[in-house]
């Protein structure tokens, strides 16, 4: 089995402080600008997508959260109106919904996120529902951005990430799925990274932070274990 361990003339390097203020700072600052932004942004269904998941969200605030009858897709698709067209069941149609062999009806579009938005849609609050996943997105970017790559490293992963272009083309898309998805990727990335990381440890090489490639490591190799092993890992904490 082979480890690494720290190679004779060079000292442990020190464990980071705590979170410093002015990054924390900072990356509340990036998300601000962002909610700003989106927030601006006038509301608008810009392709039949978002008319089928807003279709799929009420639908859940009223109670049906698998599929509708003819007569309550008829109201549904009368209430909300929208590019549907004439349909069987009358003047209008939910778009991009299919009726089963059982003659329900149902959303072609994952049913996924409606269950996570119908509650914002029941308070009025649906603009805020994307922004809420992407603070969770920014809340896990910057811890694991942090363990992983040291003092304002999460603040540059949560800046990046409300900058990004998935982000300012999706956020301010109230009934799309799309920026909450990326928004679940990101916090659980970053979860699983300050979970599994060991903290960032700083060298004289790397003064913002330790990449793991300026590590003063060296190879020993241990008898017991046969020599094709390969696993690498610290021997110290």
């Amino acid at each position: 089995m082979s480890v690494l361990v720290p190679a004779r003339g060079t000292s442990r390097p020190a464990r980071p402080g705590g979170v410093g203020g002015l990054e924390v700072v900072l990356a509340q600052v990036a998300f601000a600008v962002l909610c700003a932004v989106v927030l601006r942004i006038r509301p608008l269904l810009v392709e039949p997508d978002d008319s089928a998941y807003r279709a799929s969200i009420v639908a859940v605030t009223q109670g049906h959260f698998f599929s509708l009858s003819s007569a309550q897709a008829q109201a549904l698709a009368t209430r909300l109106g929208g590019p549907g067209g004439p349909g069987p069941g009358g003047p209008t149609r939910l778009v991009q919904w299919v009726q089963l062999a059982n003659g329900r009806w149902i959303s072609e579009k994952d049913p996924g996120y409606p269950y996570l938005a119908a509650p914002f849609q029941a308070l009025g609050l649906i603009r805020l529902a994307p922004l809420f996943f992407g603070a969770l997105a920014c809340a896990g970017l910057f811890a694991g951005g942090r363990r992983w790559l040291g003092p304002y490293g999460g603040t540059a992963a949560v800046a990046l990430y409300c900058s990004s272009g998935a982000a300012l083309v999706f956020a301010w898309r109230d009934y799309m799925p799309t920026f909450t998805d990326a928004s679940l990727a990101a916090a659980g990335t970053g979860a699983l990274l300050w979970a599994c990381w060991p903290p960032a440890r700083r060298t004289g090489a790397a003064p913002g932070g330790a990449w793991p490639g300026s590590w003063p490591w060296r190879r020993r190799r241990s008898p017991a274990t046969p020599t094709s092993s390969s696993w690498l890992v610290p021997c110290w904490r």
